[in-house]
Formats: C-alpha cells, structure tokens, sequence
C-alpha cells in the first residue's frame, strides 16, 4: 500500500486521500485526523475525516505546536530515519491488538514512502525554478537535433523563436540569427564518437527588436537517458569579453561539460572532508560543505565514518547523500586518493536511483500479471485471505467470480499467440472498467482463468456484476470469445480454499452447460 504514496500526484492532499482509502478498506475507520509536513517549509497541513462526511482539509502552514487538533491522544507519528513527517489520531478504543499492530506498521511503511515522495516534489520543483533563473539558454534534444523542449532564455537568443513550427535547432539558429552553425554540428550529430560540441559564433542578435552584434558560445553534449540518446545544448551570449577570455572559457567549459556529460557527481575533499571542488551542476549544492555532514553510510558500512576513509588509497561505500537538509538519494562513492600536494581525494558518486526504480519495477512485477496489468496468481490467494478475514471481522459480505475463456484456445491456434496475447489484455482491461477501484480485485489465475473478488456484495448484485462482465467480453469478441464462469459468495466456515474450489467446479458446470454463462456454485 506505501508504494502507492511514490507515484501519487496531485499534491498533499491526493497523499491525505490516498492514505484515507487504506484506512477505510483495511482498518474500517471512518474518523480520524492527520498532518502532513510541507515538502518546501517545516509547516503542516491538517486534514480530518469525521464519520459519514468526506476528507476536510482544516489547517495549512500551521507550525507543529499551532495544529487545531480535535483529538488529543498521541496518536501516531509519520517518521523515516528520525525525520518527522506527520502524525495520525483516532479514537482506537474498539480496535483489536492485532488490528492495532498492523495499523503502526502501515504507517512504518508510509513515512519511508512519504519521504522519498517529499524529497522527490522538492527536488524537481526546486530544479525547474532554478533552470528558469539561469542567464542562459538551455535546450534538450534528440539525436537527430530535433528540439525537444528548451527554456525562455533560448527563445529570446533565437529571436522569440518556438518550436511549433521548425522543430530542427539548426534551423531555428539559422531563422532567428540569420547565421549557420556550421557543417561541425551535423558531424557532432551523426558521429556516435563525438560526445560533446562547442563553438563560438558571431551573429546578429535580434532580442528586444533591435539587431545588434554579439557572439553566443554554443555547447552541446550527448546522454544516455533510459538507454535512449539526448543532447543537452547550452547558449550563452559573451559579446563583452575579450579575446583571452573567451578562449579561457571555451577551453574551462569543455572540461567542465565533460564531467556534466557524466552521470556521476564528481567532487574533490581535502583531509577532513570539507569539499573543495563538485561538478558544475551540483557546485552550488555541494561546494563548501562536509562530505560527513551530507552524506551517511548504509545500513551494510561495518567501519569508521569519518576522515580515515581517505587513508586508503581507493574505498567503495554506499551512502545516502543529502542535497538539501531532510532528504537524501542512495549514491555509491568511489574514493580515490590523489597524488600530489594537499592531500586532497577525489569522490566519484554514482546515483542508485536507477537501480533502486528497477527494484521497485521488481516488486511491481511480484504483485502484477505482466501481460494484463492485473493482480497476479500469488496476490490472487494473498487477497482472498484477506478479504475473507475481512468480511468475518467486519460482517460485510464478499463474493468471488472465477471464470476461463471459451473459444481462447482456437484464436491461440488458428491466429497465433501474439493475437491470444491481445485477447487476455482486452478482458484485464473490461475487468479494471467494470469493476469498482479499491474494492474490487480481479487477478489473473493463470492461462486463460480469471477470478474477481468482489467486496461488500450481494448475491444478486455480483450476478449482476458478472453478467455485465459476461456480454462484455462477448460484444468485444463479437462471441468468438465468450466467458464460462462460477459464482460464489462467503459462507460459514469458508476458507480461501474451499470458496475458489466450490467457484472452480461451477466454472465446469458452465462450459457444460455449452459456455457464455454464469452458474452458481453449490
């Protein structure tokens, strides 16, 4: 459930909702109180659900002794790594021990997943705002030149231009300046072994209606983002330097956008930590601080942190790096001793955001049917368990539908697999339409067998709801493809067993029956 918070949009309050639907489908409250801290100040927002009405936000920037509580327990706090996130309050009197534990344990769960989500909001809207401040003009494109997306600062050097029309940057540089860039950057753009461009060209600069002369330095590098190919392109106007100086900067630039090229953050440390260089794109973050104070060793570090790590002539460690004061980004630190005066050591950091995401991408798939997108086999019985022991607890029924596909194994046959393929997406996408989100779970079995489990149901309305399924699928395969099926809801003594055993034997009673219906089990 605290994986959901890492893909949340819409804010905090689509957090707070989030966060509400759990309370309700796993813990049945219905009141409640909750903060959550801001992502850009220490200030928190108050919601509050009182039973029967919907979520209220009640409060905003209010400081942690300032929050107009209505509850005055403890309640629960929201924390990761001893930061505080937030804290949640009800009245707990009628829950059970077992109910309780796992309530704490969620909301273990929800202040990891909060804060990567906090540090996540934070970080992007602090880049955007920062990009749009730069003097200069900053564009992103694909391999073949054409522009992706560029800022205001590079459509005022390119004479107001915009990319609705020509989409091609040499060619805006061409309209906008009157002026080529030269038969280099198409070789830039077709040899795969030039990494980086750079030139400094003299043009007529046509910004605010008057034409004047000016000499803009061009600079573009080549990356890999998510096995494709972009080129970050920099345009910076430098008419009133001299000589020396513009070749100075070519020379420093280069250097500096092969290091930004990298996805590696580089810094230099003397003997105590204090960083003395980091790579242009994270100076302003980095220079002037403590590699100790901003960084902190995993959970797997067995030595000392601290200034013996440069002892060594080369040290690998993985660490959670800090960018700003409360949140942080796995990184690996390779750290090199350099020769020379001043014992100073280099640090090359690789970000693990990447294999982090294929970690989570991994536990997607441990919940998920690749080729449907819905709940998998072992998620299939894990649900049944639960909303069994649910609906004893909470005296709310629960139902099940499991059915196979009449008429599959022909289409596999005589069309071939990739069409069969098509098939089992077209019903896991009738199933996610037709079916209530957050109460309703329907789950590839295996093959071409389905089951869905229906919370909060009545005999007739899962009838109902299977038989909608039913003529969907058949209108979708215009009764090429129909649906056999059993249905089933709780009964005394059931288990998760003994309800999909009693679906599965009236799933044979349909195809008997001659297929495209629906039978109740006995």
């Amino acid at each position: 459930m605290s994986l959901e918070l890492l893909s949340a949009e819409g804010g905090m309050d689509s957090i707070a909702r989030t966060i509400g639907r759990h309370l309700k489908l796993n813990w049945d409250l219905t009141s409640w109180e909750l903060t959550l801290k801001s992502p850009h100040t220490d200030k928190y927002k108050l919601y509050r659900v009182n039973k029967g009405e919907n979520l209220e936000l009640v409060a905003t920037n209010c400081p942690a002794d300032k929050i107009p509580w209505q509850r005055r327990s403890k309640g629960d706090d929201i924390i990761s790594r001893d930061i505080h996130f937030g804290n949640f309050r009800f009245d707990e009197q009628k829950m059970r021990t077992e109910d309780r534990d796992s309530l704490n344990l969620y909301f273990r769960f929800i202040g990891q997943a909060y804060e990567h989500y906090y540090a996540k909001q934070h970080l992007v809207e602090g880049r955007a705002e920062t990009l749009e401040s730069l003097p200069l003009g900053i564009a992103s494109l694909d391999s073949q030149g054409d522009i992706i997306d560029m800022n205001e600062e590079m459509s005022r050097l390119l004479g107001g231009a915009t990319i609705s029309g020509a989409k091609q940057f040499s060619e805006l540089f061409k309209i906008g300046l009157g002026s080529s860039i030269g038969n280099s950057w198409d070789e830039f753009l077709e040899d795969d072994s030039k990494k980086s461009f750079s030139k400094i060209i003299c043009a007529s600069l046509r910004t605010g209606g008057v034409p004047r002369d000016a000499c803009l330095y061009v600079s573009a590098y080549k990356q890999e983002r998510d096995e494709e190919e972009l080129v970050t392109l920099i345009m910076e106007d430098i008419r009133e330097i001299s000589e020396s100086q513009i070749q100075a900067l070519k020379q420093r630039d280069f250097l500096e956008g092969l290091v930004d090229s990298m996805r590696d953050v580089v810094l230099t440390v003397d003997k105590r930590g204090n960083i003395h260089y980091a790579s242009s794109r994270f100076s302003k973050i980095f220079l002037g601080r403590n590699i100790f104070d901003i960084a902190t060793p995993s959970d797997t570090f067995t030595g000392r942190w601290g200034p013996e790590l440069f002892e060594k002539k080369k040290t690998i460690v993985e660490v959670l790096l800090k960018r700003t004061e409360t949140s942080g980004r796995p990184f690996e630190f390779g750290i090199s001793k350099l020769a020379g005066p001043g014992e100073k050591s280099l640090i090359v950091a690789r970000d693990l955001t990447a294999i982090r995401r294929l970690e989570e991408k991994l536990k997607r798939q441990a919940v998920f049917d690749g080729l449907t997108d819905l709940y998998n086999h072992t998620q299939f019985n894990s649900l049944m368990v639960r909303e069994i022991k649910r609906s004893i607890r909470t005296g709310r029924p629960v139902g099940l539908l499991f059915f196979d596909l009449d008429g599959f194994k022909a289409v596999n046959d005589n069309e071939g697999h990739q069409v069969g393929d098509e098939v089992l997406k077209a019903v896991g996408e009738i199933l996610r339409n037709e079916l209530r989100s957050g109460m309703d779970f329907p789950c590839r079995y295996g093959g071409d067998e389905f089951g869905v489990i229906v919370t909060e149901v009545r005999p007739e309305a899962l009838e109902k709801i299977g038989n909608r399924i039913r003529l969907r699928v058949e209108k979708k395969f215009s009764g090429k493809v129909t649906i056999s099926g059993g249905l089933t809801v709780l009964k005394e003594g059931d288990t998760s067993t003994s309800m999909l055993s009693r679906a599965d034997k009236a799933t044979y009673e349909a195809k008997d029956l001659g297929g495209n219906v629906l039978v109740w089990a006995k």
